[in-house]
């Protein structure tokens, strides 16, 4: 497709453009600055016509501009609305006005809620005043709040009065993990909407929110509001239709094409992916763009220094990820809903979203959409595309997903955070696994970033990834490896299923199915079935076709999830193959002891024993095993020390002694010692040469000299340079059970089986190989 014209090139054309209303929301202010003005004018009169109206949005999407121009009609009529459509639609005379009364609760509760009652008491008084009643400001502030309103009642009866009321719920939306407070603001509302509602001669009353609550009297009374919220006739009455961007902006629109380097199609595709979205409408019918969005982006656009980027403008500038963090740390969200929510999608009852809830019993899916966060994406079931009679919308229910882009950016991480139990530390950690996981993708090993992927799920808790199903798991490795250079998509699906998540980079395309075996236990076999699974279920079902033929070669990727450990335990990778047919690579994943998250490695090279323990290093795969042999005079004595040094670290174990344990038993169990530090670290050992009996090991601790063991000879050991007596043969045989009992309790299933007597001479064959797993955190010993 053909680039755009240019446009706009010299700061004198930038100049000349209106400005970009960025928190300006008085309709006089609008007027008189040079202001871009989306002209959202045609259904007041509409709306006008009702008496008593309710009116729920997310925040920033116009309420406050919507109350502005209200007031001005209703204030000093159409003179300031020139060219708008509503100039010729305004029900009311020319010359008709009314008394306004306004009021912002996001502005008269403030932070100190015990303090509320005044606030709106003064609130009332300046704007009556301001209305034309000046008799108010001799009103008695200390008087209980329901005589206080009741003064005002006499002057409704003598005057036709209109209220526009904004953010109406904000001391209680603000408080939801504060009870006290909320009760507070509940009694002082519930007062003031039960007189609201009783008060006559009232021309029209607008009230806007975010959500309704049962605790409070706004929806009962002796006259009833109307809630318009849902009706699709004022779906798009806040919020920017695609035909308002492209007529209101036209001027900006070749602008940011230039400087983006993007088409007009490909201009509005990342604008729909990254503000579109928000669907409030009964019929599930209409989305619009948020407008603060909307109207940051192009004043970047217009900025001759500032380089336009689509970033999560509606979310930050409205607080929400503070908001989020608040909330979800005074909450913990069921299993169930945890998993609805990391899917992305769930389903609402038409009553869910539409009646008022009771505070402590609002559902968290349910602030989510009310919020803004999630929004309507279908009718379940899709009633209306159907031949028969559609479904009155009381019956309906709502598939809810999360809006777009700029959400996603951040709620996203926030519940990422939530998972880790908003601990810094392991957040901290997640984001350096994560950016590693990210880099091996990127190169294409799978191994690698399974690994890395591995070290960010040990972060989760046990109570989180308990019994979890393949969903969360999605979501997290979604989130883990999304970047700059990768992007994720949960929603990547055609007419037979949906994968669980696409991961694309610049030159490739990874289609993601991840299975979860569920046994206490799984053999290699076990995994492997589970990879035959899942690989049918994405060539049966076709996922990744629709990325076919698209420039970029498409890869499935299957994922086995040991549920015991909580990690992907097998991969494969299955592509086509140059010669035709399926490619297929697959590899099997030792898991991490959660403990330590360190992995149980292939047999690989290791320098000394000291280069195991001390410095931790893994052992790179294939490479090749020196042999070790046992008790070789001062070399076999410095390596049973590495190992002491390293048990001390389990810090008091309790061991019992082993009485009267013979010579060759002692040497055995040297052996078998050293096998079992083989099965943590991949050290070959092999069977001791010709060892004597009564040999003997001579033990120092930190750098003090080592004597050459001799046949017979007593172990000695030394402390701080100092030499020690020489120790009874049972104590010797102490020493060697409790590194031997040690190294137990630190590997958690090292199968130490206790040695028989060993005939002089005689040589002990190595133990065949075997795995130890990792500790269970449920089984988890100092």
């Amino acid at each position: 497709m053909e680039k755009l014209p240019l446009a706009g090139k010299d700061a004198e054309v930038l100049k000349a453009l209106p400005k970009i209303p960025l928190g300006v929301s008085h309709w006089d202010m609008l007027t008189d600055g040079n202001f871009l003005i989306v002209d959202k004018t045609a259904k007041i009169a509409d709306l006008v016509a009702c008496p008593l109206v309710f009116f729920a949005r997310p925040r920033r999407m116009g309420k406050s501009t919507l109350c502005s121009m209200l007031e001005e009609l209703f204030t000093h009529g159409t003179s300031r609305f020139a060219g708008t459509k509503i100039y010729d639609l305004w029900p009311e005379d020319k010359d008709r006005t009314y008394p306004v009364i306004r009021l912002s609760f996001n502005e008269i509760a403030g932070e100190d809620l015990s303090k509320f009652e005044q606030s709106l008491k003064s609130a009332l008084i300046n704007t009556f005043s301001d209305a034309g009643f000046p008799e108010v400001e001799s009103f008695d502030r200390n008087e209980v709040l329901t005589g206080f309103l009741g003064r005002f009642t006499k002057i409704a009866k003598k005057h036709k009065l209109v209220f526009l009321i904004d953010e109406w719920d904000s001391p209680l939306y603000n408080n939801l993990d504060k009870e006290d407070a909320f009760k507070v603001a509940k009694g002082v509302l519930r007062d003031f909407y039960s007189w609201l509602c009783g008060v006559p001669n009232l021309r029209f009353v607008l009230v806007t929110g975010i959500m309704r609550y049962r605790e409070n009297s706004l929806l009962s009374g002796q006259q009833d509001i109307q809630d318009l919220s849902m009706d699709p006739d004022f779906a798009d009455l806040l919020g920017y239709t695609q035909d308002d961007i492209e007529h209101a902006f036209a001027k900006y629109i070749p602008l940011a094409c230039e400087r983006l380097h993007l088409t007009k199609d490909e201009l509005f595709e990342r604008l729909r992916v990254h503000y579109d979205g928000f669907c409030f409408d009964e019929n599930a019918s209409v989305k619009v763009y948020c407008p603060y969005a909307i109207n940051k982006f192009f004043s970047l656009v217009k900025s001759p220094t500032d380089v336009p980027y689509f970033g999560s403008f509606w979310m930050e500038s409205a607080d929400a990820r503070l908001a989020l963090i608040s909330y979800l740390r005074e909450h913990t969200l069921e299993a169930a809903e945890l998993e609805q929510i990391c899917q992305q999608r769930f389903t609402l009852s038409y009553q869910e979203i539409t009646e008022a809830n009771c505070f402590g019993k609002v559902k968290f899916k349910q602030l989510l959409v009310h919020a803004g966060y999630f929004s309507i994406l279908s009718i379940a079931g899709n009633e209306l595309d159907s031949d028969d009679e559609p479904e009155p919308p009381e019956k309906r229910k709502f598939t809810c997903g999360i809006t777009n882009k700029d959400v996603e950016d951040v709620f996203v991480p926030v519940l990422t955070k939530y998972l880790l139990g908003f601990d810094e530390q392991k957040i901290s950690e997640l984001d350096k696994a994560n950016a590693r996981a990210q880099h091996f993708l990127l190169k294409g090993d799978m191994e690698q970033t399974c690994m890395q992927l591995n070290l960010g799920l040990c972060k989760i808790g046990y109570s989180i990834l308990h019994d979890a199903k393949e969903v969360l798991y999605a979501f997290f490795l979604d989130q883990a490896l999304r970047s700059k250079k990768i992007e994720t998509d949960r929603e990547d699906e055609n007419n037979l299923g949906r994968s669980d998540f696409v991961a694309k980079t610049k030159d490739h395309i990874y289609v993601f199915e991840l299975k979860r075996l569920s046994k206490a236990t799984s053999t290699k076999d076990d995994q492997h079935s589970m990879l035959d699974v899942a690989e049918q279920q994405m060539i049966s079902r076709g996922y990744g076709s629709n990325h076919m033929g698209k420039g970029k070669p498409v890869t499935g990727v299957a994922l086995v999830i040991c549920d015991k450990y909580r990690q992907i335990c097998a991969w494969r990778t299955i592509a086509p193959a140059a010669s035709g047919g399926l490619k297929r690579t697959e590899g099997f994943i030792e898991p991490l002891n959660i403990g330590t998250q360190q992995q149980v490695q292939p047999r690989g090279s290791v320098q000394s024993l000291q280069q195991l323990w001390g410095q931790g290093q893994q052992i790179p795969q294939g490479a090749q095993v020196p042999q070790v042999s046992l008790l070789q005079s001062v070399a076999q004595a410095q390596q049973l020390l590495q190992l002491q040094q390293a048990l001390q670290l389990l810090q008091g174990a309790q061991i019992l002694p082993v009485q009267q344990e013979s010579q060759a038993a002692q040497v055995q169990q040297l052996l078998q010692l050293l096998q079992a530090l083989q099965l943590l670290q991949g050290t070959q050992i092999v069977p001791m040469q010709q060892a004597n009996q009564g040999a003997l090991v001579q033990q120092t601790t930190q750098g003090a000299p080592v004597q050459q063991a001799t046949q017979g000879a007593h172990a000695q050991q030394a402390t701080q340079g100092a030499p020690v007596q020489q120790e009874p043969q049972a104590v010797q045989a102490q020493q060697l059970t409790q590194l031997l009992q040690g190294l137990q309790l630190l590997q958690q299933g090292a199968q130490i089986v206790p040695v028989q007597q060993v005939p002089q001479g005689a040589q002990v064959q190595p133990k065949a190989e075997s795995t130890v797993p990792p500790q269970d955190p449920q089984n988890n010993h100092q």
